[in-house]
């Protein structure tokens, strides 16, 4: 569902990173998922 990526990036957030220097690597994503990420984390 991406909820683990969503939590992981709301906590880098909260530690004042910025969206822009958040790089994401991973091996899965399903589609909803993506979509779910790219919707709270637009940037």
């Amino acid at each position: 569902t991406g909820n683990t990526v969503i939590k992981a990036i709301a906590v880098l957030k909260e530690h004042n990173v910025r969206e822009e220097n958040i790089i994401l690597s991973n091996l899965f994503c399903t589609p909803p998922a993506a979509k779910t990420l790219v919707t709270a984390f637009p940037k």
